[in-house]
């Protein structure tokens, strides 16, 4: 109680600060009314890969509405995502901390009531705050609805008598009809932060035929149920390389498909006129391996394919694109967007601010400096170029992934264009990613840069460790243990 009592009076403590700062800087530098505060689009889109976009290299047409977004806004080319699977990583993104200090690092892990959240701070400036979120594994009994004023999460859908691997996510044109039904319900001048989180390329994919057909090509449409089943038992019962190939196109099509809906949900946000006054963020919570490395899913590894995300960041000022190559964290949005609405970060907040993204923001917002109030005010240098990502999972019977998926990953920091890796055996890799992508050679840096490396992933463990949370937990349901396998975490 008293850890949560803190948190109030330090939300309510920045609410105070904050407005005597507003009034403060309107009525000295400027006389005409404040340009009103910003809405806020915060799309996380499940499982996605940052090289199925084209703005990220993708040749196969995929993604063409995400690529006209990525040609007016910031593109970071080396974001990463803090854990490999959605509950850390999703509480990384919205308390701006590593998953050992909210410490939602497990199937049952609740994220605590006295961590400091985004969508909190926005709401206690004002904001009217909505998530809309086809993941049930973030569902708000589990601390990820604080700081919503609603919180919709969606159900899979699907008979159970017709086995588990028929239990589909809620598709993106449900959340996109709500969503905009809440932005139609809002006051006027009251500034918005909206959430969405789409399962589209999650499995089990259900892409609809005509997209299928056209990522096919020529070749014959899979079958797509076969394929979902096949997909959750391919690290013990290998695919054989025509069936990797179909298992890519039917993920394909899902991110075809999303990039649809999405381009249909901003033409009615253009059309009512939100997006004049607009911050947007596009990112994912993870990647997914995809036949490379042996491995199929996620939360399995910490190799680019499950870490490297997508981050499109697009400021209403900006009509150009701009590639940043900077390493980049998803803990760095939330302050990065309370820099640019002009809010001061939490100490507690981690991540950096991607100060690229505020290039043009003194001429659009009436504030851009507030003064600071204890316990506000992140301080970590922006030109520090490194990520670092950890990855545990549950123990006995209340982990679902399957004994033949285990883990082989710990933890993982990037740094510039290398990488180490420290192995589940507690060995450990080293990659230079602009030399070796695909991350084949685990002995491509050598013995003095090894020693760089090594020491600053320890340094990095020990600040992530700083203040780690003692996270409350929840029994692991039979229902919930049922939804985990249509998810594809077990067999």
């Amino acid at each position: 109680m008293m850890a949560l009592s803190r948190k109030h009076r330090f939300l309510h403590s920045a609410c105070l600060a904050l407005l005597a700062g507003l009034s403060a800087v309107v009525a000295c530098e400027r006389r005409e009314a404040p340009t009103p505060a910003p809405n806020v689009v915060f799309i996380v889109i499940d499982t996605l890969r940052a090289d199925r976009l084209g703005a990220y290299g993708n040749e196969r047409g995929l993604t063409p509405f995400l690529d006209s977004m990525a040609e007016r806004g910031f593109v970071f080319r080396n974001a990463y995502a803090q854990s490999s699977w959605t509950k850390p990583s999703i509480a990384s993104i919205l308390t701006s901390r590593f998953p050992v200090q909210h410490g939602v690092q497990s199937w049952k892990a609740v994220l605590p009531s006295d961590e400091i959240t985004l969508p909190e701070i926005l709401q206690s400036i004002g904001y009217a705050t909505a998530a809309f979120q086809a993941n049930i594994l973030v569902n708000a009994g589990q601390g990820f609805g604080q700081g919503f004023a609603e919180y919709h999460l969606y159900p899979l859908k699907g008979g159970r008598q017709k086995g588990l691997v028929e239990q589909f996510h809620e598709r993106a044109g449900t959340l996109n009809r709500d969503a905009l039904a809440w932005l139609v319900r809002q006051k006027p001048q009251v500034p918005l932060f909206v959430y969405l989180q789409y399962m589209e390329p999650h499995l089990p994919w259900a892409p609809p035929d005509a997209i299928l057909d056209r990522v096919v090509g020529d070749r014959p449409r899979p079958d797509v149920r076969r394929l979902n089943a096949q997909f959750l038992v391919a690290r013990r019962d290998p695919l054989s390389p025509e069936t990797w190939d179909a298992v890519r196109d039917a993920y394909d099509a899902e991110v075809m498909a999303l990039d649809r809906d999405l381009e249909a949900l901003f033409a009615e946000l253009e059309k009512s006129g939100f997006l004049e006054h607009c911050i947007v963020v596009i990112t994912s919570d993870h990647g997914e391996e995809l036949g490379e490395h042996g491995l199929a899913g996620h939360g399995i590894s910490l190799f680019n394919e499950e870490i490297r995300v997508p981050l499109i960041v697009v400021p209403p000022w900006r009509q150009t694109r701009v590639d940043v190559d900077d390493v980049a964290s998803l803990m760095d949005v939330a302050p990065t967007i309370l820099a640019l609405i002009g809010v001061p970060a939490p100490d507690a907040f981690e991540g950096k601010i991607l100060d690229r993204v505020l290039a043009g923001a003194e001429s659009i917002w009436t504030v851009r400096t507030l003064p600071r109030v204890p316990g506000m005010g992140s301080t970590h240098p922006s030109s520090l170029q490194r990520a670092y990502s950890s990855l545990t999972q549950g123990s006995g019977d209340e982990d679902p992934i399957p004994r033949y998926n285990r883990i082989v990953h710990r933890e993982a920091l990037v740094m510039g264009a290398e990488k180490v890796v420290r192995t589940a055996s507690d060995g450990l890799a080293y990659y230079r990613l602009d030399e070796d992508p695909k991350e084949s050679d685990p002995r491509a840096v050598d013995g003095s840069t090894r020693a760089d490396l090594r020491q600053a992933m320890e340094q990095a463990h020990q600040d992530a460790g700083r203040a780690a949370a003692a996270s409350e937990v929840q029994p692991v349901s039979e229902e919930m243990r049922a939804r985990l396998q249509a998810l594809g975490y077990a067999h």
